[in-house]
């Protein structure tokens, strides 16, 4: 047997898998913004989208420039 050559991340338990599961099908900003209603989640709920789905450098920039512990682990 060959190993593989992606590791598989094994979710310790259900609150890990579900936040695993949103990122891999594009839903993590409903995850975190999850009132459907308000205006101010539907902003919050596009922008975390954007940055999400940014390459690692432009997250890497966007950090420095926000300086935000958010965004830092976002692109960690």
């Amino acid at each position: 047997m060959e190993p593989r050559k992606e590791a598989i991340l094994v979710p310790e338990n259900a609150w890990q898998r579900t936040v695993i599961m949103a990122i891999e099908q594009g839903k993590f900003q409903n995850l975190l913004f999850d009132d459907f209603d308000r205006l101010d989640h539907a902003v919050l709920r596009a922008i975390t989208r954007i940055v999400v789905g940014l390459p690692p450098a432009k997250k890497a920039l966007l950090s420095k420039q926000v300086q935000s512990r958010f965004l830092k682990a976002l692109a960690g």
